[in-house]
C-alpha cells in the first residue's frame, strides 16, 4: 500500500496538469474528472467500443425467464456474494432459476482479490444454490456471444465502474440490465426501458428487480 501512496502523493495530479486532453469514456467517468480537479474544457467523453457480431440471422431464442448472466472479473469490488445472496430469495419464487458466472478471479493490488472466488464457491454451498449457479470461467468471442444470447436477464453489482463494457455488450444482445447506477448503466437504462436501476447494493433490492421483471411480461419487453 505505501508505495501507491507515495506515488500517489508525488504524481498524482501532473499527468492532468500537463496534458492537453484528458478522454473520459462514460458520462460517470467524465463526472469523476471534473472532480478531480481537471477542467472541462480539457476534457473529451469518447465512450469505449466493441466488435460485435452480426446476430440478425441468429435463430430467436426461446425466453425462458430463468437464465441469468453476469460477465467479468470476479474480485470483490462486483459484489457477486450479493447477487448470490439474491438467487437464494428468487429460488423460493422461482425454482429452477439459472445463474451463469462468466469470468475468473483476477489478483490486483486491492486488499481481498485473492481467494474472493473461493469465497463464492463456499458461499453458494452455504446458501444451497449449487444447482443453480455455474462458474464457467472466461469466455471469449464467439463462446461468450452465444452465452448471451442464451441468456434472459444481465446482472451487475458493482461498487464502481469507469464504463462496465459487459453492460453495453449485454444491451447489444437484447439483455434487459438489472445494475448498481455505474459506469454506463445510467445511459442504457431510462424510465421503463433497458432494464431498472438497484438504488442500494441489496440481495432483497436485487431480488425484488429481478422478479418484477421477470413476471411481468409487458415490464420485461
Amino acid at each position: 500500500k505505501l508505495p501507491y501512496q507515495i506515488h500517489d502523493f508525488l504524481t498524482l495530479k501532473i499527468p492532468a496538469k500537463i496534458s492537453k486532453y484528458v478522454i473520459a469514456t462514460s458520462n460517470v467517468e467524465f463526472q469523476d474528472c471534473k472532480k478531480f480537479g481537471i477542467s472541462e474544457n480539457k476534457l473529451k467523453l469518447i465512450p469505449l467500443s466493441f466488435n460485435p457480431p452480426d446476430i440478425s440471422k441468429s435463430p430467436k431464442k426461446p425466453i425462458k425467464k430463468t437464465r441469468l448472466l453476469f460477465v467479468g472479473r470476479i474480485v470483490p469490488l462486483k459484489n457477486l456474494d450479493v447477487l448470490l445472496k439474491a438467487i437464494q430469495i428468487i429460488k423460493k419464487d422461482i425454482p429452477d432459476i439459472e445463474f451463469i458466472i462468466v469470468g475468473d478471479e483476477i489478483s490486483g493490488r486491492l486488499r481481498g482479490d485473492t481467494g474472493y472466488k473461493k469465497q463464492l464457491v463456499s458461499l453458494v454451498k452455504t446458501l444451497d444454490i449449487e444447482e443453480n449457479v455455474k462458474f464457467v470461467g472466461w469466455k471469449t468471442d464467439k463462446e461468450l456471444w452465444e452465452i448471451y444470447l442464451k441468456s434472459d436477464l444481465f446482472l451487475f453489482a458493482s461498487t464502481y465502474e469507469n464504463f462496465g463494457l459487459p453492460l453495453l455488450e449485454a444491451a447489444y444482445f437484447g439483455l434487459p440490465l438489472v445494475s448498481t447506477d455505474v459506469g454506463v448503466a445510467r445511459d442504457l437504462i431510462k424510465e421503463n426501458e433497458g432494464g431498472s436501476l438497484i438504488s442500494k447494493l441489496d440481495a432483497n433490492e436485487f431480488a425484488r428487480m429481478i422478479i418484477k421483471l421477470l413476471k411481468n411480461e409487458s415490464k420485461y419487453n
